[in-house]
């Protein structure tokens, strides 16, 4: 489990920024932050569908 605060919505805007804006790998960001891809893949499923308010 991350000790980033992976339930912050600073957090997870973060990651959506890295991977959407900087085109960074949910592998990478996976590893980098050490998050479960699949959890990347949720935050990435809702932001696409709800925008910053998903998260």
């Amino acid at each position: 489990m991350s000790t980033h605060g992976e339930n912050s919505r600073e957090f997870k805007f973060k990651i959506m920024e890295l991977h959407f804006k900087d085109n960074i790998s949910v592998k990478v960001l996976s590893e980098k932050f050490a998050i479960p891809e699949q959890t990347i893949y949720t935050w990435r499923r809702e932001y696409r569908k709800y925008g910053e308010d998903a998260l």
